[in-house]
């Protein structure tokens, strides 16, 4: 039983080293193998072309791109394509779009029916409630009027009031809705009168200001606004001072000299190493024709021999052909941002950097 035991574990173990092994081989080869590139065009009459090329792991994993013959973006992995597209996109017929807009306006007119069935059908229950509504108050209007003609009578004959019964507690309900009314209408009127007595109160509170008055008041805001506006001026540039003296410190400019020297190392990685073209070009004007030239004669030794520009003086023109190429190393880039990120320097200085905000953020608190 323990020798199938040891066996399982040393069997789980060998899978679990080749699986580490892969991976780390897989790490290696993303940090060191670099990825190549390759950009060319061509500018004439006909038009602009432009090819682009990818490559990586010897060509094992890369992506093509072509505009505007044939137009396509394509990424494969050894034979497989990962994704493939057209550039531009192709449009969308006419003849969807116009079932799409059938349908849209098909469910839209279902939608219009259903809300005009809906309105219907309210307007119906509100006409109902208005015919109750006029019926109990032609009721009502018909039992006043056979109580008073009841009280009449009674005051000929001189019956007593018990002869009504079902009338008088009609009444009763009447009256007591006159009463609540005349509640209403009295609380209303004591909330004007106490909202008249605080405008008054208010009013006989607050003095008339003269017109000197009111011009030193308007003097004192702006004496204020200026004595503000003063402060902030002043602290802003006690903060420009302290961040330029902490830039002026050796420590600071050892960091940012080490953070030029890496960021080129970075760049030159990433730059193409090999550029060729032959550009000819003109603006239809001499004179600004000689100054892009000139401009260019200023530069053409950082962009080596291989790039010859060929000016026009006498009619607009531009047309040429270029072919780029280059590679990037992961490691590179990766290597030198951590080295930057974790420099111990770059603590201190943020550190530094945030002191006058804290300042800041305690004064507001206090």
């Amino acid at each position: 039983m323990l020798t199938i035991v040891l066996r399982i574990l040393s069997i789980f173990g060998i899978v679990l080293l080749v699986l580490l092994a892969a991976a780390a081989v897989f790490l290696l080869l993303v940090l060191f193998v670099p990825v190549t590139y390759r950009i060319s065009g061509a500018k004439d009459a006909e038009g602009f072309r432009v090819s682009a090329r990818v490559r990586w792991l010897l060509g094992l994993v890369r992506v093509r791109c072509d505009y505007p013959v044939p137009g396509y973006l394509v990424a494969k992995v050894f034979l497989f394509t990962l994704y493939k597209t057209k550039i531009p996109p192709d449009e969308i017929p006419n003849g969807k779009d116009k079932n799409r807009s059938g349908n849209a306006k098909g469910k839209g007119r279902k939608k219009t029916g259903k809300a005009e069935g809906k309105t219907n059908e309210g307007e119906k229950t509100a006409d109902a409630a208005k015919a109750e509504e006029k019926k109990g108050n032609s009721g009502l209007k018909e039992q006043s009027a056979e109580q008073t003609e009841l009280r009449k009578e009674s005051a000929k004959t001189g019956t007593p009031k018990e002869a009504v019964p079902v009338v008088e507690l009609e009444m009763t309900v009447d009256g007591e809705r006159a009463d609540a009314g005349e509640g209403e209408g009295k609380a209303d009127s004591e909330q004007q009168t106490d909202a008249g007595k605080d405008t008054e109160e208010k009013q006989s509170c607050e003095e008339p200001i003269s017109i000197p008055g009111k011009i030193l008041q308007k003097i004192q805001k702006i004496k204020y606004t200026i004595s503000s506006i003063c402060d902030k001026i002043k602290k802003i540039w006690d903060n420009i001072s302290y961040y330029l003296e902490l830039l002026q410190e050796e420590t600071t400019r050892q960091f940012l000299a080490d953070v030029r020297n890496r960021s080129g190392k970075m760049l030159k990685n990433v730059l193409p190493r090999h550029i060729r073209a032959d550009i000819r070009f003109g603006t239809g004007s001499p004179d600004t024709t000689g100054y892009l030239y000139g401009a260019f004669c200023m530069v053409s030794p950082m962009l080596g021999s291989k790039v010859n520009v060929i000016p026009d003086f006498e009619k607009a023109v531009f047309q040429g052909e270029f072919d780029i190429s280059g590679h990037v190393t992961a490691v590179v880039l990766l290597w030198n941002l951590c080295r930057m990120a974790l420099d111990r320097r770059l603590r201190l200085l943020i550190r530094k950097a945030r002191i006058p905000m804290r300042q800041m953020s305690g004064k507001k608190a206090v």
